[in-house]
């Protein structure tokens, strides 16, 4: 998402940040994060040049180089996945059919229901589509 880098996340709140330099090298490197966690990260995706990572307790960190900060959600339930590029909206989707875009600075829901989860977002042809459990789509 960064020009030069690369972010990796899973288990135990474990965020991973690979800068390339100009010769193909680099390392992988953990990011501190602002608040210890245990969570398990389920999904990265681009927001405005950061990576945007959200996790199964309901966490949202946007990291940018070493710095990172994790915003308030309003829930506990798990996301799923995470879509968005530089130039486009960020959308979450979640258990309990949450949907949500990260703003400025917070986490906005754009919807909370139906019941099954939502396991898989993006924008495709100027529409947000979001597929659920048993092949809901969400449009």
């Amino acid at each position: 998402c960064e020009r030069g880098s690369l972010y990796a996340a899973g288990d135990e709140g474990l965020v991973l940040r690979r800068h390339a330099h100009t010769d193909g090298s680099g390392e992988w490197r953990g990011l501190r994060l602002p608040h210890d966690t245990h969570e398990a990260f389920t999904s990265i995706g681009c927001d405005h040049g950061r990576a945007a990572i959200v996790g199964a307790n309901g966490s949202v960190l946007l990291a940018s180089g070493d710095d990172s900060v994790l915003l308030p959600s309003g829930t506990e339930s798990a996301w799923h996945c995470i879509s968005g590029a530089d130039d486009e909206s960020t959308w979450l989707v979640g258990g309990g059919g949450q949907l949500a875009s990260i703003e400025v600075d917070h986490v906005q829901t754009r919807m909370d229901g139906p019941t099954f989860p939502l396991r898989d977002v993006a924008t495709i042809g100027g529409a947000v589509v979001a597929v659920g459990e048993w092949g809901h789509i969400v449009r």
